[in-house]
């Protein structure tokens, strides 16, 4: 998972003028991401109620004083002072947040008006007593400093200086700057920038309930997940439709709904966001009407009101295959790729997979479903949506065909069908023209 970022840039101005009054000025930048919350509505609809569901992204907000001064009257044996910023941290992620710093112009304060000399920051931690003369350094911390905290050196590079483990609504830190001058500086302005970047932690995932897109799947969280047949709702990024998914018994993960995607020859599946590897756009755009096509390489998709089920989709064998299937025509072979979203892949099928995990027999087989009315109750949920065959849309609300990756001939590629006259049959060899509607599993890595 990525990480949130705000970035704040200080500019520090050391001034010193021939009556020894040093002044330090910041001025806090704040960065376009600001305080922002990221939250996504969805709405699903079940017979006469409605059930809203908010989904919080993790965000930062950061704040910081604009403005501190030092008054220091250099002398001989060192003069020290230090003044102070507060820097406001809040943020949702529950794994809390860093707060990261670096010099911008390096790491000493140089002089405005040109010249050798230089403030240098300190070497290595020291209280500010004890700061060799004309350096400086920094303190961040919950109280102000008193004389026994010690100061740090400016980190030339980023250099994380303080951390937290979990989520805070306000967050304060008093970041001080403090510098030890003597009367062998030349009077005049000194000043350089000091970059803090804090950013979230990344929120470890712990399985499925964990997710939030589609997309964020893979086998390692799906084996992970604990929880057998909890319906979790993820966002397919590619059109942000939603999608009810849960760990099942054979111990991979499913979709509990048919997939909904709308093909365009506008949008690209990338590798980013879907089953492929390489880019593929689709040479058809899904149709609202049905054609007779029959074209065994045919690349047609269809979105059907299909009677009480509402909006289907229906793909051809190589629509589906996101291309690839073309080319496989051997009994039991796979095509590479599919429209599902990245992480999820086609079923397998075919008696040379009956017994593999990821297949539909294997599936059914732990939950010993051998009749209809099994397969399309939860928490299988497979639908009986008909498909679209020469020309017309047939066996709506009496059969159901799911597709695999696997093919059964150049003419014919291996589905789940199942229908009310007791048709059950888990390899059968459909024609390839056919449209029908899909699922996608992700195989758990540790099946």
């Amino acid at each position: 998972m990525g990480k949130q970022k705000q970035l704040t840039k200080q500019r520090l101005v050391l001034g010193i003028a021939s009556l020894g009054v040093v002044g330090l000025a910041l001025t806090a930048l704040a960065c376009p991401s600001t305080d922002q919350a990221y939250a996504d509505d969805m709405t699903t609809t079940e017979d006469a109620k409605t059930i809203t569901r908010v989904a919080v992204r993790p965000v930062l907000a950061v704040s910081l004083s604009p403005t501190v001064t030092i008054d220091l009257a250099p002398k001989a044996s060192g003069s020290y002072s230090s003044s102070v910023a507060e820097l406001k941290v809040s943020t949702n992620s529950r794994n809390g947040f860093a707060i990261l710093m670096n010099g911008v112009n390096g790491t000493d304060l140089t002089s405005t008006r040109g010249g050798q000399d230089k403030i240098a920051t300190i070497s290595k931690a020291s209280t500010l007593a004890n700061f060799p003369a004309n350096t400086w350094g920094y303190y961040i911390g919950e109280q102000v400093p008193t004389e026994s905290h010690q100061f740090n050196s400016i980190p030339e590079v980023f250099t994380e200086i303080k951390s937290t483990t979990t989520s805070s609504d306000n967050q304060t830190y008093k970041v001080a700057f403090g510098t030890k001058i003597d009367t062998n500086l030349e009077a005049g302005l000194y000043s350089n920038e000091v970059l803090i970047s804090v950013v979230a932690n990344p929120v470890e995932v712990m399985g499925l309930q964990d997710l939030y897109y589609m997309q964020d799947m893979t086998p390692e969280i799906c084996a992970a997940t604990t929880s057998l047949e909890v319906t979790k709702e993820l966002v397919d990024i590619r059109d942000n439709k939603t999608y009810k998914v849960a760990k099942l018994k054979d111990g991979n993960c499913w979709m509990q709904e048919n997939l909904a995607l709308n093909l365009s020859t506008n949008m690209t599946l990338t590798p980013a966001d879907s089953d492929v590897t390489r880019n593929w756009t689709p040479t058809e755009n899904t149709r609202t009407t049905i054609s007779n096509n029959q074209n065994n390489n045919g690349l047609s998709s269809w979105s059907l009101t299909a009677s009480n089920l509402g909006q289907q989709f229906y793909y051809q064998f190589n629509t589906l295959t996101a291309g690839t299937g073309q080319s496989v025509t051997n009994d039991g072979g796979a095509a590479t790729d599919s429209i599902c979203p990245k992480g999820w892949k086609l079923p397998l099928s075919g008696t040379k997979n009956d017994t593999v995990s990821g297949s539909f027999q294997y599936l059914l087989n732990k939950y010993k479903a051998t009749t209809v009315n099994a397969v399309t109750s939860m928490p299988l949920s497979f639908t009986r949506s008909g498909s679209v065959y020469q020309g017309t849309l047939q066996q709506i609300n009496t059969d159901g065909s799911y597709p695999s990756r696997n093919s059964a001939s150049s003419a014919a590629a291996y589905r789940f069908y199942f229908g009310n006259n007791g048709g059950f049959r888990l390899s059968y060899p459909g024609d390839r023209p056919t449209g029908v509607p899909v699922r996608c599993v992700t195989i758990s890595s540790s099946v």
